[in-house]
């Protein structure tokens, strides 16, 4: 089984990570899930906004790294949004990084990952991103990465997200079905099998 760092979005520890995370617990997975933030759960979860800027990405950088360090080698990075970025960021930093899952968000792409990668967008946001996923692909794969990138039709960015309007039901359910194909692979690499 896979050890996950689950880091947040924008938008703070919400409860549904909290629950993503059960998910994947319940399937066998060890996962972290640090409050980059601090304060818990922001509400509205708009004002996380807020307090992430207020913060700044290399603090939040800082403690998404210390957060790792619970972890054995061999980490899954998984990132909403936000986290998302800091997911990338983390594993390119991590010569025994086991796999990185991309939900609703990208890093920029810099170089060869030490593993594979997956990604998670709806179709509203291929676009919106930044940068967006038709130029980072490209980029991506002619570095060398090995990923798999999966495009939903949906509209909302937290699409994932059971507790905002973003939420699609078919389209998360599916994310998650794949998400644990991945993270299988990703924890048997990990044990050498």
């Amino acid at each position: 089984m896979a050890s996950v760092l689950m880091l947040h979005s924008a938008y703070g520890l919400r409860r549904s990570v909290r629950r993503a995370a059960d998910r994947l617990r319940d399937l066998g997975h060890t996962v972290e899930v640090p409050d980059l933030y601090g304060c818990g759960a922001i509400d509205p979860p708009e004002r996380g906004l807020a307090v992430r800027d207020r913060l700044g990405v290399d603090v939040l950088l800082h403690r998404a790294s210390a957060a790792a360090t619970r972890l054995p080698p061999g980490v899954v990075y998984l990132g909403f949004s936000l986290g998302a970025w800091l997911a990338q960021e983390l594993a390119a930093r991590d010569p025994l990084a086991g796999g990185i899952v991309l939900l609703q968000g990208l890093g920029i792409p810099q170089g060869p990952l030490p593993c594979p990668v997956q990604v998670h967008m709806s179709q509203g946001d291929v676009d919106r991103n930044e940068p967006p996923l038709t130029s980072w692909l490209p980029r991506m794969r002619g570095q060398g990465n090995d990923l798999q990138a999966f495009v939903y039709r949906t509209g909302g960015h937290l699409y994932t997200d059971e507790d905002l309007p973003d939420y699609d039901a078919t389209a998360s359910e599916l994310t998650w079905r794949r998400i644990g194909d991945f993270l299988l692979v990703c924890g048997a690499v990990g044990m050498g099998i």
